[in-house]
């Protein structure tokens, strides 16, 4: 008697959704890096799926000429090729996933000769509608090939939203350093906002009132609880949903301060682990397949740190070492936030202007986020919290998820 072994062809398409004001080009390193690792398993499509050149009127999808909203020819035209071209790379390399960046997250506002100026954020509604019609066009063409999502901060949100709006099109979604819960952050932001918002014609006036207004509705949908509470309702409900993994930062803790008691939800002076923009406790409220906590060496253990887990991180798969006696510097950004909007404005009294970034505490975060010496050592923390590994941005490019992300797609 023989026995037959039948070989399953998988063909899968990963997209890859950038986070607030992502261009496109933001996954570069952690796709390069992917194909490095394994370039017998993902294959990398070379163009970036731009949205940019559609908008979304009513909550359907449209193109754009000439300033008017309706469908444009030239503009589907361009998409419907590339999408033919992604389905046919995966239909050429089964068993291998095609990683395909996308930039969602612009939306033309003008026009201005002849050419269309590109000026606000979309909402993350939008972006998922954008979203949908990438994946149903792949899945017109070919519905058996598996879709995968990979999101990093708000991307993550876009594709929870998209998870929720067509769960049986998605196999898999893969989030990194996403809030699932009103970010704490945004409000500090949004006291920041407030002064900017007083003295916004003589201190920053490079803020025009269309992006002044775009950056206003962004901090606000990111701290907005109802929003994101309704959205986790929705995917907790879903009969069958797509494999969630979450992929989480800590680069150091953040304690809040007594100037913004009357806005954070919880007591002062507590120490909450952060990946220099989004707390832990915000990253992993939402029920998941895998999660995964990454941090720095000298991050505390999540026992030791007030109201989040009060469990030992090594229960949430930590994979790197840690020492959880010794902690890197709290960051008190809220009284970080204070002086730097006490210190442009009194750089505007002086000088007349201000430049944003020669403030001590932007210009750590800055060196940081680039790699650059720190410049002022009256700052390293801050430079040391968003330079971090595990920080907001850097975590996409680290050899632990760069192997985690791997592990989703050959799983």
């Amino acid at each position: 008697m023989s026995s037959l072994t039948t070989i399953v062809k998988r063909k899968k398409i990963a997209l890859f959704v950038g986070g607030l004001g992502s261009d496109g080009n933001f996954f570069n390193q952690t796709i390069q890096k992917l194909n490095s690792k394994a370039p017998t398993l993902t294959k990398v499509y070379s163009e970036i799926i731009d949205m940019s050149d559609f908008s979304v009127t009513n909550k359907q999808f449209v193109g754009v000429s000439s300033g008017s909203l309706f469908p444009s020819s030239k503009a589907l035209e361009a998409f419907n090729l590339k999408i033919a071209e992604v389905v046919n790379l995966a239909n050429s390399n089964t068993n291998t996933t095609i990683m395909v960046k996308t930039k969602l997250d612009f939306r033309p506002d003008s026009v201005a000769n002849g050419k269309i100026v590109y000026k606000s954020y979309e909402s993350i509604d939008n972006q998922s509608i954008k979203l949908i019609k990438i994946i149903e066009s792949i899945k017109q063409l070919d519905n058996s090939i598996e879709i995968i999502l990979v999101g990093h901060s708000q991307g993550g949100l876009v594709n929870l939203k998209t998870a929720t709006e067509i769960p049986n099109k998605i196999k898999k979604v893969v989030s990194i350093s996403t809030p699932y819960s009103a970010v704490t952050t945004a409000y500090l932001l949004r006291a920041v906002e407030f002064i900017a918002n007083i003295f916004k014609e003589s201190v920053y006036p490079y803020f025009s009132a269309g992006d002044y207004d775009e950056y206003d509705k962004r901090v606000k949908t990111l701290s907005d609880s109802k929003y994101l509470t309704e959205l986790k309702t929705k995917w907790n409900k879903l009969s069958k949903r797509p494999e969630l993994t979450v992929i989480a930062g800590i680069s150091a803790h953040l304690m809040t301060s007594e100037y913004f008691v009357f806005i954070l939800p919880f007591e002062i002076n507590h120490r909450y682990p952060f990946d220099g923009l989004v707390m832990g406790r915000e990253q992993v409220d939402i029920d998941h397949c895998d999660l995964h906590v990454l941090h720095n060496p000298g991050v505390e253990c999540y026992e030791k740190s007030d109201g989040f887990t009060h469990s030992c991180c090594s229960q949430f798969g930590l994979i790197n070492n840690h020492n959880c006696n010794c902690a890197l510097p709290c960051l008190d950004i809220s009284s970080a936030l204070i002086k730097f909007s006490l210190s442009a404005l009194e750089s505007k009294i002086k000088q007349g202007n201000v430049n944003l970034e020669e403030l001590p505490v932007i210009k750590a975060f800055v060196e940081g986020i680039n790699g650059e010496t720190c410049s002022n050592e009256n700052y390293r923390q801050y430079y040391e919290v968003i330079g971090g590994n595990y920080s907001h941005k850097n975590i996409v490019i680290q050899n632990d998820t760069i192997g985690l992300i791997l592990g989703v797609f050959t799983k």
